[in-house]
């Protein structure tokens, strides 16, 4: 019968707990970098999207408007998988700052499970306010979209409504995914059973 192999000394988990530390610190890096570059591709995106509008005829105008909805959509949408992802980085290098902590019985890393946000603000403060001004101007452009952007003499028209209930549509959309996401929680998989733990 094979004997059961000795589990890892203290030391050498602390030391493998480490190591994940030092690589999700590095993809937290990489989250916030990649959601900032998103942002400005996706202002100049829609700097374009409007500047065309005024510049196009009528019809070419009001396709283009039809997809500003889904093109808000899908930056809102990006910025919410940011958060998520962000959140789950943040939660997972809380439980490793506890976890050495535990096992060299001193407190030595606390700078994530001391922040007075922690579990309480999806993706941190940055992503709450990423989220929340990300929202914000998307409701304010498809409410100047339905106001002001399409075509004068054509706002009598069913079509015209059929517009103001699509932007509707995605508004509340958006306003649903943001206030579900105050209810996301990380949660960890348990891979292996430890038969010390009961």
């Amino acid at each position: 019968m094979k004997s059961k192999p000795s589990p890892l000394t203290e030391s050498q988990q602390i030391d493998i707990l480490l190591q994940e530390y030092a690589v999700l610190y590095e993809l937290l890096q990489w989250r916030l970098t990649a959601a900032d570059r998103r942002l400005f591709v996706s202002g100049g995106l829609l700097t374009g999207v409007l500047t065309a509008i005024h510049a196009l005829d009528a019809p070419t105008a009001k396709l283009l408007l039809w997809g500003l909805p889904v093109l808000m959509g899908v930056i809102f949408s990006a910025m919410v998988g940011h958060a998520r992802s962000k959140e789950d980085l943040l939660r997972r290098i809380d439980e490793i700052e506890q976890r050495v902590n535990g096992l060299a019985r001193v407190e030595l890393l606390a700078f994530q499970s001391r922040r007075p946000e922690t579990g309480r603000a999806v993706g941190g403060r940055t992503g709450v306010t990423a989220i929340n001004g990300t929202l914000a101007i998307s409701l304010a452009l498809l409410h100047c979209a339905v106001v002001f952007l399409w075509p004068a003499g054509h706002t009598t028209s069913p079509e015209f409504a059929g517009f103001g209930a699509w932007v509707a549509f995605w508004s509340l959309w958006m306003v649903r995914g943001a206030r579900g996401l105050q209810h996301y929680r990380y949660e960890r998989r348990v891979l292996i059973h430890d038969p010390d733990s009961g």
